[in-house]
């Protein structure tokens, strides 16, 4: 009986440690390229520093960067010339839009 028992939580186990690298697996794949181009991360970007800065970063202009490396947008205002203060960025994810961070220059 002991053994039953035994062999059954072995089983068990190893059930669930393929469903969870399973689950993992689909989970990275869940998202892919929420954020595709250019253009929409423009748009997502504006989207996140107007609820952040409010409604006056529509008045600027944006630049878009893509980080090829960690796979990242960065949207921000640009660095006027004579303006005191610096840009203000967000840095969010390509795959699924996740804001990494924010930067306002002083």
């Amino acid at each position: 009986m002991k053994n039953k028992i035994f062999i059954l939580v072995i089983i068990l186990l190893l059930i669930g440690n393929v469903l969870q690298f399973s689950l993992a697996h689909y989970k990275n794949r869940l998202f892919t390229d929420v954020i595709p181009d250019e253009q929409t991360a423009l748009i997502v970007g504006q989207a996140i520093l107007v609820a952040v800065y409010g409604e006056g970063i529509k008045n600027e202009n944006l630049e878009v960067s893509f980080d090829e490396k960690n796979d990242i947008w960065i949207v921000g205002t640009e660095l006027k010339e004579g303006y005191v203060g610096g840009p203000v960025v967000v840095y969010f994810r390509k795959c699924d839009g996740k804001v990494m961070g924010f930067y306002a220059g002083m």
